[in-house]
This record gives structure tokens, C-alpha cells and sequence, in this order.
């Protein structure tokens, strides 16, 4: 594909407030490479927030909608995209509308809150077809792109373990005032068969693995706890779980590690190698060898291949990128992937996104929900999720 697009990618809004701290991430992120318009939108319930935002992105007032209903009924044949980045618990019958009017999705993570909200969504979408982009930013990260491509070319030898962890605080902490720094409501309401600290965090667990490896999970053994400051929802996860081909996964996730802002890291462990990747330095990545050597390379080494490509190359080296630019490489993912659907290329490349490792990762969270009460191992609920492309 070519840096410039014939036009940028037409998209609608569904959420995405210029309140949202995660809408002008996605803002900056969509409009970064200019290959996505936003221009239309039902961003908020709240008319005067709806109209302020739209103002902001410049979309025009007859193009702004108070519900998706009317927004798709209006706009279905007049965008290439609707991006849905409301809460989570909303997501399943936004995505289901917009599946059904025929209208390209690209949704955050998570894509839905249960393994049966997302098989009603395979019903929808004809087999072989790749109608949605699932969301996971930290993919878009180049050096964590790097380290696939070391791991494919054999660089660690074959990868027994991965170390694996994204420790938050939030619902330790304590304002001032010595209360609880209270998160969005929906937050706080655990699904029957998932905790929202599983579908917060832990897709995005299963989304890394997935990228780095290609393996599946087959089963696992984990314990949920409450140990922040709400005690009727589950806010840490700790998991070990059997991969494919003897790969082990050693898992931690929550949001009551204090200390730790967004601790997302990971460690993969090989015959011949090691590589250790930490979002904090995201520019790094850390490699071993079996004669005890560690080198840290970033994108200006000469041995890169992947991460010294052209479109990560925004800025020089030494001008570290980082969350919003790794959003805005998933960004020009999507519009690869955009691209090659129109001419009926092949997908496979971008099967990261797609549902069925969606639905893999809600199996894998439910899995965890259960391992926790049974106290046992458990087996991936229906086993190995195949390519629905």
C-alpha cells in the first residue's frame, strides 16, 4: 500500500467524547497519517457534549446524530468505517447494528462481554468475510513488532515461556481527601461470566501472546481476588496457562499494584534467547543469548528489520514514540487491511484483529472466571478457535 490514499478512509464516530481520554487518543491517532476522515458522528448522549465534539473534529452539524440508529440509518452508505469506542458493555449491539447495515467496524477492545455476544456476531458476519478491526493498541508498538519477527525467524530458538504482566493502581489509590478514586461506573459492574478487569486488561494479555507466538491457549489454572477499594468486582488476576507446543504463560493483571501506573511488560524465553520488552521504554528491547550476553537494541540499530521501516519513522530516532503513535500503526493496519478487502486480497496477515481471536480471548477470560471458582485447571471452553477467514 502507499503512504497517500487515494482519499482518506470516511469514518463515523460512535462514542468518543472530547470528554473520553481514550477519544482523543483515538483523534490524534486517526488523523496522524491521514488515512481516516472523521465525518460523522453520534459521540456522546449528552446533545451539548455531542455538538461541542463534532466542532471539534469539524464535522458539520446535520452530520451529527443523538443515537447509532439514526446515524446508521443516514450515514450506512455514506462512510467506509464506524469506529465504536463507547464503554464495553455497550459494544455488542452497536457492533451488531453496524454488521448488519452492512457497515465496516473497527471496535475497542473488548469486542463484546461473553463468548455468546461474540458467537451472535459470527452468525451475522458471512463466513470468510472480515467485516471488523478489533482494537488492540500495544501491537502497534515497532520494537514488540520487532521481536515477532525475531521470534519467527528463530532468533530465541523455540519459545517455552512467556512472562507476561500489566499491573495498574487505580483501584488502589486514595485521593487527597483519603477516598477511593472512583473509575466510570460501567467499570465497577463484573459480567456473570468475566470480570471487566479481564476484559480492561486481560484481552489485551491474550492479544500480545497471540501476536508473538501464533499459539493458542488449551488450559489453565487461575485465581481472581478482590484487594482494592471495591470489594464486589475482581481487580487482580493471577494465571498460568499451557499454550500449544509446550509453551507456558505465566500471567499477572489488575489494578491494584501500586506503584505502577500501566506496568505492561513482557518476557519471552527461548532455546538459544530472551527478549524483554517493557512499555515504559518502548523504544528498547532487551536481547540474551546462551553465552550470557545482553545487548538492548532500539529502532536506529543496524540489525533491525522490522521496526526501521519507513512508516515508523514519524521522527528521528531518539525521539522516543509511543502510545498514541502505536495506535495510530494499528490505524494504518486497518487501512492496509481496508484496501486489500475492496480488491479481494488476502487477509490472513491481519487475522490479529479479527473475531476470531476475539472470541479466543473472551473464551480465555471466561476459562479464568471458572478456574478461579472450581480452584482447578480448566480447559479452554470449546477448545482452539480456528481462522474464520
Amino acid at each position: 500500500m502507499s503512504n497517500e490514499l487515494s482519499r482518506p478512509f470516511r469514518v463515523a464516530c460512535i462514542g468518543g467524547s472530547i470528554r473520553s481520554a481514550v477519544g482523543r487518543a483515538h483523534r490524534i491517532a486517526l488523523s496522524m497519517d491521514r488515512k481516516f476522515e472523521v465525518v460523522s458522528g453520534s459521540f456522546s448522549r449528552d446533545h451539548k457534549i455531542n455538538i461541542e465534539t463534532a466542532e471539534s473534529f469539524g464535522v458539520p452539524a446535520n452530520r451529527v446524530y443523538e443515537d447509532v440508529d439514526k446515524l446508521l440509518e443516514k450515514e450506512a452508505g455514506n462512510i467506509d468505517a464506524a469506529l465504536i469506542i463507547t464503554p464495553t458493555d455497550l459494544h455488542f449491539e452497536q457492533v451488531e447494528k453496524c454488521l448488519q447495515k452492512k457497515v465496516f467496524v473497527i471496535c475497542e477492545k473488548a469486542l463484546a462481554t461473553s463468548v455468546q455476544e461474540i458467537l451472535r456476531l459470527k452468525e451475522i458476519m458471512p463466513k470468510g468475510h472480515f467485516d471488523l478491526a478489533v482494537v488492540y493498541n500495544y501491537l502497534g508498538y515497532p520494537m514488540l513488532r520487532e521481536l515477532k519477527h525475531l521470534i519467527e525467524v528463530g532468533r530465541l530458538g523455540k519459545i517455552h515461556q512467556i512472562h507476561i504482566e500489566m499491573p495498574q493502581e487505580g483501584f488502589a489509590k486514595l485521593k487527597k481527601d483519603n477516598t477511593p478514586m472512583v473509575p466510570q461506573s460501567w467499570r465497577l459492574r463484573d459480567p456473570e461470566r468475566v470480570s471487566f478487569v479481564s476484559l480492561d486488561l486481560g484481552v489485551h494479555v491474550h492479544s500480545i501472546i497471540r501476536y508473538l507466538t501464533g499459539l493458542s491457549p488449551e488450559r489453565l489454572v487461575a485465581k481472581c481476588d478482590s484487594l482494592g477499594n471495591f470489594s464486589d468486582i475482581i481487580d487482580n488476576v493471577n494465571c498460568l496457562a499451557s499454550y500449544e507446543e509446550g509453551l507456558v504463560a505465566n500471567i499477572w493483571y489488575g489494578k491494584v499494584a501500586l506503584g505502577r501506573s500501566n506496568g505492561l511488560s513482557v518476557r519471552v524465553l527461548g532455546e538459544i534467547g530472551s527478549a524483554e520488552w517493557v512499555q515504559q521504554y518502548p523504544e528498547e528491547l532487551a536481547l540474551s543469548d546462551v553465552y550470557g550476553n545482553r545487548t538492548v537494541i532500539d529502532r536506529g540499530n543496524n540489525s533491525i528489520v522490522v521496526a526501521s521501516e519507513s512508516r515508523y519513522a514519524r521522527f528521528k530516532v531518539g525521539h522516543p514514540a509511543g502510545f498514541i503513535e502505536a495506535l495510530a500503526n494499528f490505524y494504518w493496519d486497518v487501512a492496509i487491511l481496508m484496501e486489500k478487502k475492496a480488491a479481494k486480497q488476502d487477509l490472513k496477515d491481519f487475522d490479529i484483529y479479527s473475531l476470531d481471536t476475539a472470541l479466543e480471548g473472551l473464551k480465555m477470560m471466561e476459562t479464568i472466571n471458572s478456574s478461579a471458582e472450581t480452584q482447578q485447571w480448566e480447559s479452554m471452553q470449546e477448545g482452539k478457535v480456528g481462522s474464520g477467514l
